[in-house]
């Protein structure tokens, strides 16, 4: 069975605290689980859940309230923290404790290729020139003599 969602779940626990106020309210206490609930301390809970959904509501309205805001500012102010991440790229350079007042990090510098990526990029570049057709004037110039 699928979950309910926070609607569904104000709904049931509205019409239970309804039926229980004015078809139970006399009601003797109750034994669930082990437990013993009287009518008034079943109300009390359904009206805890119920305020506990309202708490969730409010809290993912503000939450949502509070994306829109960040995304905006970001929107709007995007080319200036571009500016700043790249003025004090150029300024500082590979100094790494100077960008790290900024919260970055120098550019990486590329390792040595080892001999497998070599000719893997080698096979691969002879397949593309091949696939697309596309010579250098020597090997034109073979192709022609023939």
């Amino acid at each position: 069975m699928a979950r309910k969602t926070l609607p569904e779940k104000r709904t049931l626990y509205t019409g239970l605290q309804k039926g229980v106020r004015t078809r139970w309210k006399a009601r003797g206490p109750v034994s669930i689980a082990g437990v013993d609930y009287s009518m008034t301390e079943v109300d009390d809970i359904l009206q805890q859940l119920l305020d506990s959904i309202r708490a969730v509501e409010l809290a993912e309205g503000a939450l949502h309230g509070a994306v829109t805001k960040r995304t905006a500012l970001e929107l709007k102010y995007r080319d200036l923290v571009n500016w700043v991440v790249d003025l004090a790229q150029m300024q500082y350079g590979k100094d790494a404790a100077a960008l790290a007042a900024f919260a970055l990090k120098p550019a990486g510098v590329p390792g040595p290729k080892t001999t497998e990526v070599k000719a893997a990029s080698a096979a691969k570049a002879a397949t593309t020139r091949k696939e697309r057709g596309t010579m250098g004037p020597r090997q034109r110039k073979k192709l022609r003599a023939r």
